[in-house]
């Protein structure tokens, strides 16, 4: 493995990859190892040759390692990826997966359905994010919908979850895009009940912001007074 690594550091792909690729045959025992390599040969895949050669890298790795936990890392670092490569619709389709596959050792690896449909529901705000931008105004009032429905489960299924700040952070959002008069007090509630919440300045702001819209602008101003008070080191402005 160091000599893969030695490799991959002097940008010898090539090489680096096929030390990689003999781990699992002379150590097939050595299951941390064994991870490792694919591991790293996927991420030196992606490096060299991007995205979406790193994808069937990542997936040969899902489908030659047995265990079930790997597999379901894996399987979220595909999710991630497609999610960074602005792909939302492929990227909620992979998190599907995931949750479809690995619910049985999702908690174990600390990823649990609360955190899946969480990101689901982030495509989904991207989707209708971008629809709006293009113009498209019924495709993004749908995901926007399908964002409120899936936010809407988080809070009913898992009523424990430490998402709830950032749940409600995006259910605000999400309602705000689409001028539904929702998003002002759930704006404030969350301001309200998480106010050490690294997304409460956010809030407020997108607070003001909506008074701001609607020419209240003396609430505007209250608001962005408030912030200025309560969050003097915020460097969001």
């Amino acid at each position: 493995m160091r000599r893969g690594d030695i490799l991959a550091e002097m940008d010898k792909v090539d090489e680096a990859l096929t030390v990689y690729a003999l781990v699992p045959t002379n150590y097939p025992t050595e299951t941390a190892l064994v991870h490792g390599a694919y591991i790293r040969g996927a991420e030196l895949v992606q490096k060299a040759r991007g995205t979406n050669a790193a994808l069937s890298a990542y997936r040969n790795a899902i489908e030659n390692v047995e265990d079930k936990r790997f597999q379901a890392r894996t399987q979220l670092t595909i999710a991630g990826l497609l999610y960074d490569e602005a792909e939302y619709e492929k990227a909620a389709e992979q998190y599907q997966i995931y949750m479809d596959a690995y619910s049985d050792v999702a908690d174990r690896i600390g990823f649990g359905e609360d955190k899946v449909l969480y990101q689901i529901s982030q495509c989904y705000q991207a989707r209708a994010s971008h629809f709006l931008q293009q113009g498209e105004l019924e495709n993004s009032q749908r995901a926007s919908d399908r964002v409120t429905v899936l936010l809407e489960q988080i809070l009913h299924d898992h009523q424990d979850t430490a998402l709830k700040a950032d749940v409600s952070f995006l259910m605000a959002y999400n309602w705000q895009m689409q001028k539904d008069d929702r998003a002002a007090d759930t704006y404030r509630d969350m301001v309200a009940s998480y106010p050490d919440h690294p997304a409460a300045p956010s809030a407020l702001l997108q607070l003001a912001r909506i008074d701001y819209e609607v020419r209240n602008y003396e609430t505007a101003k209250l608001a962005y007074n408030r912030f200025l008070d309560e969050y003097p080191e915020s460097n969001i402005i």
